[in-house]
């Protein structure tokens, strides 16, 4: 398949490409790749969009059939595509172009070529500042600007080999319900960036029916257009509520009596009394320029993950039809289960909408912030999803793209597949009870063959760090150390230039061990019996070193040893971990299992992210199933009484990470797994 793109490519480039062709019978295949994203359209119906997210040296390409938007006769294929240009933690930077093919039957109607035509796409354009360092280019709407002639397109050398979808691709569901939950005028009050003015313009409320005519209770809901109007400051704000957290894509059909540059935005909630859209150089807002009269727009490029959204319009007359978002939806199976308790199984449906939330070409942290790889958040998520959904796919193609980016060091990225500047060791050992785990659930022996050899290569690099008083940190500026949002456990300063000290890491240690049980198991799964033993000796060996983190005084564990081997640091984590290694003397692991289920005043909490770890090892230790369901009830319950529609990154919620808390964070599923697998459902 020959690769394209309309001319010389510029970072944050959006290109649009059409092609003529003509068909006998109505089945019609479409294969279709972009360098970032694309999205494809037939006789002028969306066909598909949601390009995986790629490495170095590869690229997918998707197969979609297009035979119910076809016709025998004359058809007509145009591809939107957005070249990102950078490195961001959602994806790397690589060549711009686009690659496409149709097919009927055994025969070719059309291909991408220089005789492709194509153009600058103008509608959606980048930005010179961030969405999020993250994310990626903010973007602006501009749908008053003339589209540009069609000219012959380029052909581009690919750096890349092509490769079938490694996982299933997303669906879209219709636009969402709506319900208008806030409606005034506004008037700018300073800011450079849509998101910023949005953020610190006044706002002045006016009821529903004051502005609309119509009853709130009976038109609130956005089913039949609605006509806001208002004198006064600079124009009409309205805010729409989904009703509950989601990921999806723009919908918006807005009718304004002048062309003027209106403003949108997108949010997880309303604490500051309106859509929080500007939070610390994060800007989750664009500029839209509207003509006169009626303005469509779907967006299939930008997925946004959001509850709220918020539209700013400089008129006192606004007219709108359709504000909302089409959910992208990955294809898991529905396994309903029933834990005889509404509570339970609210919270358990809960957690189950958080995992759909934050799986689309990849897992994602969160769909809001940043839609990025992290080696602890997607082992969470594949462990919560087997019980959930029985799903194995998704989780091999994030394991393979893990391995697949690992760096010089011998290390995945912090966010496969993209670059990034720093790395995470501990994620990287996450990687080995993610595979360990995966191949216990569902055994695949080619998927084994080939993730073995570069996992063999990559323990070594932690193999090398293990010394008589355990696994050693990572000392150089590209290692953060990382565990979770805990005093001490949080890796300190992220970025930095110079050298930390060395010193001995419980956490790590655990993890080494538990790490090397596992690879123990797939190579003894895959016939490698002296491999198998090695690692065992391996494991056992680090497991030996553990005892030089023992406190006698509080019968708990030290988390780190400084390089005079003095112990400092108690975390409820590192007693979890180690717990888990099965290395502990049985006299000591009542004390443990006590203070995981009452924390001294010295020791830090578990956080969302390690509960998982947790519970496993009270009800290991202690039998006590029931305290930790009580604890879920009371944390995940307790998110739900306060009105929350998926699981928080933190318990902290949206005030966390100084007000850029996530509300959709698919690590804190753990009510899951737990029930599925301590509930006997």
């Amino acid at each position: 398949m020959q690769w394209i793109w309309n001319g010389e490519a510029k970072a944050g480039e959006y290109a649009e490409f059409r092609c003529a062709f003509t068909l006998s019978e109505k089945q019609a295949v479409l294969k279709i790749g972009a360098d970032w994203e694309y999205a494809a359209y037939i006789n002028g119906v969306f066909a598909a969009n949601g390009q995986y997210v790629d490495g170095a040296g590869v690229k997918t390409v998707d197969e979609i059939d297009i035979s119910s938007l076809v016709r025998v006769g004359n058809n007509e294929l145009v591809i939107v595509a957005y070249h990102m240009g950078g490195d961001y933690s959602a994806g790397r930077a690589s060549a711009a172009c686009v690659g496409f093919r149709i097919a009927s039957g055994n025969k070719t109607v059309a291909e991408s070529g220089k005789n492709t035509q194509s153009r600058p796409f103008r509608k959606i354009y980048a930005e010179s500042y961030l969405m999020t360092p993250q994310y990626g280019l903010c973007w602006g709407y501009n749908l008053a600007e003339q589209s540009e002639k069609w000219t012959d397109s380029v052909v581009v050398t690919p750096d890349f080999t092509e490769r079938e979808r490694l996982n299933k691709r997303f669906i879209l569901t219709e636009p969402l319900p709506v319900t208008v939950c806030a409606q005034g005028i506004y008037k700018e009050n300073g800011g450079e960036t849509a998101a910023e003015i949005m953020q610190n313009a006044w706002l002045s409320a006016r009821r529903f029916s004051e502005m609309t005519n119509e009853k709130r209770l009976t038109h609130a809901q956005l089913i039949a257009p609605l006509t806001f109007t208002a004198k006064g400051g600079d124009g009409v704000y309205i805010i729409v509520d989904t009703e509950k957290e989601t990921a999806g894509y723009l919908s918006l059909c807005v009718t304004v009596k002048k062309s003027c540059r209106a403003l949108l935005g997108w949010g997880e909630h309303l604490s500051d009394l309106r859509v929080r859209t500007a939070i610390g150089g994060r800007n989750f807002g664009s500029f839209l320029t509207l003509n006169k009269g009626e303005n469509i727009l779907y967006d299939d490029i930008h997925r946004m993950g959001a509850r709220y959204l918020c539209l700013f319009v400089p008129c006192d007359a606004v007219t709108l039809s359709v504000f909302s978002l089409r959910e992208a939806v990955y294809p898991f199976a529905d396994i309903s289960k029933d834990f005889g308790d509404r509570l339970l199984n609210r919270i358990y449906e809960t957690g189950k909408r958080t995992l759909q939330l934050c799986a689309h070409a990849h897992y994602e942290d969160c769909p809001w912030r940043e839609q990025a790889l992290y080696g602890m958040d997607s082992r969470n998520q594949m462990l919560f999803g087997y019980g959930v959904f029985g799903e194995y796919e998704l989780p091999r193609a994030g394991l393979r793209d893990m391995m697949g980016g690992l760096g010089p060091d011998g290390l995945p990225e912090l966010c496969p597949p993209s670059r990034n500047v720093l790395t995470i060791p501990s994620f990287a050992l996450y990687w080995f009870l993610a595979f360990g785990e995966n191949v216990r659930a569902d055994y695949n022996s080619d998927f084994v063959r080939e993730m073995l050899p570069a996992a063999d290569k990559m323990f070594e690099v932690f193999r090398a760090k293990l010394h008589a008083d355990g696994v050693h940190n990572f000392t150089a500026s590209r290692y953060w150390n990382f565990y979770e949002w805990v005093d001490g456990l949080d890796g300190g300063m992220i970025f930095r230039d110079g050298i930390i000290p060395e010193t001995s890491d419980a956490i790590l240690t655990a993890l080494f061990v538990s790490s090397a049980k596992e690879m123990a198991f797939v190579h003894r799964a895959a016939g490698n019996e002296n491999a198998a033993r090695e690692y065992e000796k391996l494991g056992s060996d680090a497991a030996c070193t553990l005892e030089k983190f023992y406190d006698a005084k509080s019968g708990l564990y030290f988390s780190f040893l400084d390089d005079k081997g003095k112990g400092y640091g108690l975390h409820g984590y590192t007693q979890a971990v180690i717990l888990l290694t099965d290395a502990v003397p049985q006299e000591r692991t009542a004390r443990m299992t006590q203070a995981l289920k009452k924390p001294p005043e010295n020791m830090g909490k578990c956080t969302f992210a390690t509960l998982q770890a947790k519970y496993d090892a009270i009800v290991q230790y202690s039998g006590d199933t029931e305290f930790c369901l009580n604890e879920i009830c009371e944390l995940f319950g307790g998110m739900l009484f306060k009105g929350a529609t998926s699981y928080w990154e933190t318990a902290e919620g949206e005030a966390d990470f100084e007000d850029a808390g996530s509300l959709c964070h698919a690590w804190s599923s753990v009510p899951c797994y737990f029930m599925n697998k301590y509930l006997g459902k």
